[in-house]
Formats: C-alpha cells, structure tokens, sequence
C-alpha cells in the first residue's frame, strides 16, 4: 500500500558516490528504525489495529501518494474510492498540506467535467509534483505533526 520505512545498513562511500569495502576500514552502522518509522509502517498497512487521526490521516495520504507518484494524479483519483478520496483530502489537509487537498479536488472536477487529455494529465502531475516533489516533503509534514500532537497517534507495542 505505501512506502515502508525499513532498517537498512548505511556504509561509506568515496566522493563520486561509490561504496567502499568493509575491508577497507569503512565504518557498517545499522539503521535502527524510529518511533516516527514504525507509526509510518503501520500505517502503510492501514493503521493498526485502534487507529487515531493522526493514525488514519497518515494511511489516507499514503494510499493515494503511492499511485499518484506511480501512476499520475488521474490515475490514483480513478483507483480510489470517492470515500477514500475524501479521507485523502481531509488528511492532506490534517497535515498543513492544502494545496495536494486541493489539487484532488481539482482532478475529479476535470475527470468529470472535461474529457481526459494528455495535456490535463500532464499539469495535474506537475502540479503535485510541485506540491510534493518527493516522499521526504510528507515524511517532514507527518514528523513535524507527531513531535506536536504525539496523542493523535496510537501507541506504539513493542
């Protein structure tokens, strides 16, 4: 459904981006995943259990992020549910990100009231491109969100 966050090892690398050999005394750090990380999984996979807003305004923004950046905005505007893509709009807005709320708007205004084109396709993809040029802008919106309103978000089980 979204995009995990997973632990991964970190090695260096030379100055044109190349990693170097562990035998040649680099350093092998392993990436521990974070609270922030886990809250992301979880709701990659829906929410959890006993979701919270917060909770489920992550899983809606990431159910239509991942089709829209695979496949174009029309694209996850048609794979959704109008439900979904209320939830959608409502959890981009829940995170400061108007604009991506907007823009759904905009693309079922176009499927419904114009015929597709290539070109009608093309600059609503720009536009979130613009909004959300890459998964981090969601990943600063989502931790800024949790470091402020931690209680938004279900607890953690370890």
């Amino acid at each position: 459904m979204g995009l995990l966050r997973v632990s991964r090892i970190r090695t260096g690398a030379d100055r044109r981006g190349r990693h170097k050999s562990l035998q040649m005394g680099m350093f092998r750090k392993m990436y521990r995943l974070t609270g922030a990380d886990k809250i992301w999984n979880r709701a990659c996979e829906g929410g959890g259990d006993s979701p919270n807003s917060g909770d489920h305004a992550l899983s809606a923004v990431l159910l239509f992020h991942g089709p829209a950046m695979n496949g174009g905005v029309i694209h996850a505007v048609q794979c959704l549910s109008s439900v979904q893509l209320l939830s959608a709009q409502a959890a981009f807005r829940y995170f400061g990100l108007i604009a991506a709320a907007e823009l759904i708007s905009k693309a079922e205004r176009f499927i419904n009231e114009v015929a597709e084109s290539e070109t009608v396709e093309s600059m609503l993809n720009q536009e979130y491109w613009q909004i959300i040029p890459d998964d981090e802008v969601l990943v600063k919106s989502f931790e800024s969100h949790l470091r402020q309103h931690p209680s938004e978000y279900s607890p953690l089980i370890e």
